[in-house]
């Protein structure tokens, strides 16, 4: 019981003790109920996971129509408010479906090592926003650089959209990792 509640606890939606046959005891009902939360938890992924993908494919049309409509109101400064907000809204649309193809087994991560520290900097220094951008040696990770990317740069924005300056940005390795391939840890600050 106690391996099988550790390997759901990994992420192994399909392990159940399955205690039938058994005499009914303590034991038997305990790994019942275990079988049974694993079973409800799966049922509640795969119902989130449909109602993400589901509301993903119905936003993305009306999103193009606002693109579309925004690109055709007269330059002035309420265009320019309105484009910024289609901006971000199609941002979460497009997160939201990247998240859906991840999660159906459609998409998948394109991974290999990656030298975070300059993928880090480069987001930084693209998204335009003040950030101190500090790399601790050169650490390399197992990671896709794409989605790293993405999510520093959503990581820095929020720091200035829901914090306040100045925004730090701090890539290390993380204890013992010895200089290999492997665990980075990237700290994003602000002081709001």
């Amino acid at each position: 019981a106690a391996s099988t509640a550790r390997r759901i606890a990994a992420g192994d939606l399909d392990a159940r003790i399955g205690a039938s046959g058994r005499a009914r005891d303590e034991v038997t009902e305990l790994s019942a109920a275990v079988d049974t939360m694993a079973a409800a938890l799966q049922e509640r992924l795969r119902a989130e996971r449909a109602f993400t993908a589901d509301v993903a494919h119905e936003l993305r049309t009306p999103l193009m129509g606002l693109v579309t409509s925004a690109e055709l109101l007269p330059e002035g400064e309420a265009a320019g408010f309105v484009r910024d907000r289609v901006g971000v809204l199609r941002a979460l649309v497009e997160d939201l479906l990247e998240i859906s193809r991840l999660d159906a087994g459609v998409e998948h991560a394109d991974l290999g090592p990656v030298p975070v520290g300059e993928v880090v900097a480069e987001s930084v220094r693209r998204t335009g926003l003040a950030a101190a951008v500090e790399v601790d040696g050169a650490p390399v990770a197992e990671t896709d650089p794409r989605r790293l990317d993405r999510i520093v740069a959503n990581l820095v924005a929020n720091a200035h959209r829901h914090g306040r300056g100045p925004v730090e940005v701090r890539v290390a390795r993380a204890a013992g990792d010895g200089g290999r391939a492997g665990d980075v840890v990237l700290t994003v600050r602000d002081h709001g």
